[in-house]
């Protein structure tokens, strides 16, 4: 079942954008059961603040000053469960770069020095969980020009990792994802051959959070993927798909995580799909080699 963590591919509130602000590159294949992507860009090029949404992924992030050849902020965000708004460093008369790996909420233990508890909604310094993986990758961030390039010695860096692996937590992740998180915890714990306070105690430990939210996001994103792709045509249909018990179950959920009427995202979305696919800017994919 690997397969189906390699497939599964979160979106962000801009799954198609693609600029010098910001640019997405695919990991190699060895490294996609982790790792979602890496992305990054130069701020000011089109920058704006940019929306958040729950992507059911983790993001080491490191914002450059190329100006002045150093870095000014470096951060671990935990797994969000909120929407909101985030915004770019900016210095005046300097260039400013951001360089990040962005990784799959079940993914990330395997790189972490420490267990991942609390780390829902956080935000702190590389040092406290990915301490060696930090100093691995500030070694020759600096002196790498650019998104390839650095994506390109990250994913070496990460290749080369001793990964802190758990055959369990990866069973758990494939039992999630291909229920698309309907499954009821006892049920997915049932499936894991645990009890459900074995289920919650390791997913609070590798992952950061609770079956129960871990579900919820997945489903979330997994209703959103399917709205996004053309997949999914009206609210009806996606209150059956992902067992909710009514359309305002669904409407609540929906906005909780994505700040908008579902109903209004369907309609948006195929217009913009439309429009999308009839110009022909749906953004190449590129892959780290």
């Amino acid at each position: 079942m690997i397969n189906i963590r390699r497939m599964w591919q979160p979106l962000t509130s801009t799954p198609f954008l693609a600029t010098a602000a910001h640019h997405e590159i695919l990991p190699c294949e060895s490294l996609q059961r982790w790792i979602r992507c890496f992305w990054g860009g130069i701020a000011g090029a089109g920058a704006s603040p940019t929306r958040i949404i729950p992507d059911v992924c983790a993001d080491l992030i490191y914002h450059i000053d190329e100006t002045a050849g150093r870095i000014i902020q470096a951060s671990f965000c935990g797994v969000s469960d909120v929407c909101g708004t985030a915004h770019l460093p900016m210095i005046p008369g300097h260039t400013v770069s951001t360089f990040a790996i962005r990784f799959h909420a079940f993914g990330a233990y395997a790189f972490a020095d420490d267990a991942l508890r609390g780390t829902l909604n956080g935000f702190e310094s590389p040092e406290v969980r990915f301490g060696r993986l930090d100093r691995a990758l500030r070694a020759r961030l600096l002196e790498l020009d650019g998104l390839p390039s650095r994506a390109a010695y990250a994913q070496s860096v990460l290749l080369a990792f001793q990964c802190r692996e758990n055959p369990l937590m990866e069973t758990a992740a494939d039992a999630l994802l291909y229920h698309r998180g309907t499954a009821t915890v006892s049920a997915w714990a049932h499936e894991l051959f645990i009890s459900s306070r074995q289920l919650e105690r390791l997913l609070g430990e590798y992952w950061g959070m609770t079956p129960k939210k871990g579900s919820a996001l997945v489903r979330y994103q997994a209703l959103y993927q399917e709205i996004c792709r053309g997949t999914l045509n009206n609210v009806q249909d996606a209150v059956a798909r992902y067992d909710f018990a009514d359309q305002a179950h669904l409407c609540r959920e929906f906005r909780r995580y994505h700040g908008e009427n579902v109903s209004r995202f369907f309609k948006t979305s195929c217009e913009n799909g439309r429009t999308m696919e009839k110009n022909g800017v749906y953004p190449p994919e590129e892959v780290s080699t």
